[in-house]
């Protein structure tokens, strides 16, 4: 009867069958724990089959019985895992055998091969798991036995995007697999020809402000809305994108054209607040390279491009999937649903630049826009995109297709051709032709193939950069800028721009200066300073230390040469108000004692008048070594105007009448104002001079016949004041106080009916 006994080998490298005698095999079996039981161990006359992994641990519980003759033991197959453990099958022994002398009991059987408990964490047997470098580990047991394995990747298929891009080949996170994806990328360019996300073309009409892309979900508080106006200023044109808002987490970036219009001329605003390109702050990385600027959303890996009148949006696919809404459609690789409003329904191709204005959001700075709902069913007949046949096409074709011809293969330039075409339909700028070439080759760079187009179009998109910086049509770094920390040029697509030269860096943010060495300091006006530099601020000598420290001294100050007349002091002059006067005043200044009235500085001995009364007279003083105000109010003599046939002639002062052309009718007596000098008496005080007034004269009166009484109704009118002015005078009173007294001056009279 044949017994299998279960064993289990020990690794070796040696692979070839071992030929071993009964005394051998009984020497082992006396010196190797066994992984059988007595009872279970029988022999045969057939041949001994083993592992060449070394000899067999056997346990005997009782004799064995064995064959003097030696037996030829072979090798088991053997299977090998890549991880170098070793498996064998069963030993198997013949009749024929001789018994073997007695075999002391050992210790009790180990267990099966188990889990691998000793790893951290512990494994089950046969469990997989990734580690690095791209290997596949699984547990063998034993406590810590593993086997390591290159990972298997599955080689997909591309898929085709409806977007018409060729799909994008991207490495998995872990690095050793790639798949395939259909990028997001929304663009828009000259007179608004726009491409969604998966592909729909069209021109959406309006000047007004539009949701280009928002969450359906609000997972990241993050949307674009598009600042449209119209860029050919004729009634036969659309309307261009000059500013894009880029909201994210509460923080708001506008990137647009300055108020000039000029599409290389554009500036940012974050949250209301003016900054200069590059920064990083709230969540933004802002790049200018003059052509383009670049916004990248590090934490959503969000990058777009704008060049004042085209953008260029890429979303990544994980964050976004089927989950975006707005001009730029659905970002899901479904053409059919990108042309939906707001309710949500999709609608045909020909109605995509109908639904888009479904997306219009309030301006405050656009009050003619109003938004209208859209029906549920909407006809949009004649509404597609059609071709264009406009002259022009000969031009697209050269700027376009043939400029572009090296990158085709990776980029679809069919919208941006039609778009061209488009653009020569109708009035329009060099600029709108120069938008779409300049979209093309970003996303051109953003497939990895760099053109440098211009030089092939010399006539129609010059590019001239400002400063001393250089053009270069294939870069992916950013130029560094002085003082400002580097922004990470991971975001960076290859493309055109504006650069310094090799090791140089722009003197500022915002500045189109390069400089080889920064500067350490900068004065108050914004000027560099190296070193060494010694420079006036104001009142002080500046000069610049090393490490950005600027030294100031305050100027010296010359002793005063100012010469006073007698009985007059210098007085410090008042401190200037204007900051142009401030600037050239440093040094304190001094000056004669002087009188101040009405912003006009007068010197002892000045006279002056008020020109709201020319009777009022001021003179400047001299009052114990310092100036003062004196006012006197003239008085003049009585003087008849009623008698007067034209104006009077006044005293240079234009205060006191001095005579008239005589009226012939004057004998009449009119109602007048006449005016007398005298003194105010009360009691015990009384004033200087003072002019005061009174109605005098004849005014007429008449009986007539009342027609509703039959008698004789009498109107009587009296000379009396119309205008009146109230006026003070100081009363010097016996007991040396002074009292004011306010009194009425008549100014004019007329005839009223008597009271």
């Amino acid at each position: 009867m044949a017994t299998t006994i279960a064993v289990t080998t020990i690794p070796t490298t040696t692979a070839a069958p071992i030929a071993t005698t009964v005394a051998e095999r009984q020497t082992t079996s006396a010196t190797t724990p066994a992984q059988t039981t007595a009872a279970e161990l029988e022999t045969t006359a057939a041949a001994v089959t083993t592992t060449a992994a070394g000899p067999v641990r056997t346990t005997a519980a009782g004799p064995v019985a064995t064959t003097a003759a030696p037996v030829r033991t072979t090798a088991a197959p053997v299977r090998t895992t890549e991880g170098g453990a070793l498996s064998t099958g069963a030993l198997t022994t013949g009749a024929g055998l001789t018994t073997a002398p007695q075999v002391p009991p050992t210790a009790p059987p180990t267990a099966p091969p188990n889990d691998c408990h000793q790893l951290n964490p512990p494994r089950k047997l046969g469990e997989q798991w990734n580690e690095n470098d791209c290997m596949l580990a699984t547990c063998m047991g034993d406590g810590s036995q593993v086997s390591m394995t290159k990972r298997p990747c599955v080689v997909p298929s591309p898929p085709a995007c409806e977007s018409g891009r060729p799909s994008r080949r991207v490495t998995d996170p872990d690095g050793c697999c790639y798949h395939w994806e259909c990028d997001c990328i929304c663009t828009g360019f000259g007179d608004t020809h726009m491409q969604t996300f998966d592909g729909a073309r069209f021109s959406p009409p309006g000047n007004c402000t539009y949701i280009l892309v928002e969450e359906r979900q609000k997972l990241h508080d993050f949307s674009i809305v598009a600042d449209n106006f119209d860029c050919a200023s004729t009634p036969q044109a659309s309307s261009c994108t000059r500013g894009l808002v880029i909201s994210y987490q509460g923080n708001v970036l506008r990137a647009t054209m300055t108020s000039s219009g000029n599409p290389s001329e554009r500036r940012f605003l974050l949250n209301q607040k003016t900054k200069k390109a590059p920064f990083n702050e709230r969540g933004f990385q802002v790049s200018t390279v003059k052509t383009d600027d670049i916004i990248f959303i590090k934490d959503l890996r969000v990058r777009v491009q704008f060049n004042g009148l085209g953008f260029l949006i890429d979303l990544p696919r994980d964050l976004f999937w089927d989950n975006t809404q707005g001009q730029c459609g659905t970002c899901n690789n479904m053409r059919k649903d990108d042309c939906m409003g707001r309710d949500g329904i999709p609608r045909a191709a020909e109605c995509c630049a109908v639904a888009a204005g479904d997306w219009m959001t309030d301006d405050p700075a656009k009050p003619q826009c109003i938004r209208m709902l859209l029906p549920a069913k909407l006809s949009c007949a004649g509404g597609a995109t059609q071709a264009t046949t406009c002259a022009g096409a000969d031009e697209c074709n050269a700027l376009i297709l043939q400029t572009f011809q090296s990158c085709s293969a990776v980029v679809d330039l069919s919208g941006y051709y039609e778009g061209c075409k488009s653009d020569h339909c109708k009035p329009r700028t060099q600029a709108l032709d120069c938008a779409g070439a300049q979209l093309a080759a970003a996303e051109c760079g953003r497939a990895g193939v760099c053109v440098n187009w211009r030089p092939l179009v010399p006539d129609k998109c010059p590019y001239t950069c400002p400063g001393n910086m250089v053009y270069k049509y294939c870069e992916t770094k950013a130029t560094p800028v002085c003082g400002v920390d580097r922004i990470d040029a991971s975001n960076l697509w290859k493309g055109e721009g504006c650069y310094c030269g090799d090791g140089q860096q722009l003197l500022e943010a915002g500045s189109s200066t390069c400089v080889t060495t920064c500067p350490e300091c900068w004065s108050d006006s914004g000027e560099p300073k190296y070193v060494g530099d010694q420079w006036k601020e104001g009142c002080d000598q500046c000069e610049c230390l090393e490490g950005g420290n600027v030294e100031r001294t305050a100027l010296p100050c010359k002793l005063p040469t100012v010469t006073c007349p007698i009985g007059v002091n210098l007085v410090p002059a008042p401190t200037p108000v204007t900051e142009d006067i401030i600037t050239t005043t440093c040094c304190p200044r001094v000056e004669c004692a002087a009188c101040r009235h009405s912003g006009s500085v007068y010197q002892v001995g000045d006279t002056w008048t008020d020109n709201n009364d020319m009777c009022l007279r001021f003179s400047c003083t001299a009052v114990g070594g310092s100036a003062a105000i004196v006012e006197k109010m003239i008085t003049c003599a009585p003087f008849d105007f009623s008698k007067c046939k034209s104006a009077p002639i006044y005293d240079d002062f234009g205060c006191c009448p001095l005579s008239c052309e005589k009226d012939p009718d004057a004998s009449i007596t009119k109602c007048e104002v006449l005016t007398s000098v005298e003194k105010i008496q009360v009691d015990s005080c009384v004033s200087d001079d003072v002019t005061l007034s009174q109605c005098s004269g004849m005014c007429l009166s008449l009986a007539r016949l009342n027609y509703q009484t039959g008698g004789i109704t009498h109107e009587c009118k009296c000379c009396q004041e119309t205008v009146t002015e109230q006026r003070n005078a100081p009363l010097r009173c016996t007991n040396g106080t002074i009292q004011e007294y306010s009194y009425k001056y008549i100014r004019e009279c007329s005839c009223k009916l008597c009271e």
